[in-house]
């Protein structure tokens, strides 16, 4: 697995936005998911293949992240995240 260096973009205002590149293990994709019950329904053969993309070795870092509001809801990703 490919390990990436923890980038950020710090702000000084805690409702500022803010820009993270790190790795993500199932434990903090769980931790992420946990609060998610406003996005849309999780379309399972999506996931799966996002899993087997994964499985491969075949995932590449792209410029759609995965994002996290303050409050700590997903607002983009949660099929990623679901995939790991």
């Amino acid at each position: 697995m490919t390990k990436i260096k923890t980038l950020r973009a710090s702000s000084p205002r805690h409702d500022e936005p803010r820009a993270e590149v790190t790795h993500v293990d199932w434990a903090r994709a769980d931790e992420l998911l946990l609060g998610n019950d406003a996005n849309r329904p999780i379309r399972e053969g999506w996931v799966d293949r996002l899993r087997k993309i994964i499985r491969a070795g075949a995932w590449r870092l792209t410029n759609d992240a995965v994002t996290v509001a303050v409050d700590g809801r997903v607002t983009n990703g949660q099929h990623r995240l679901w995939a790991i």
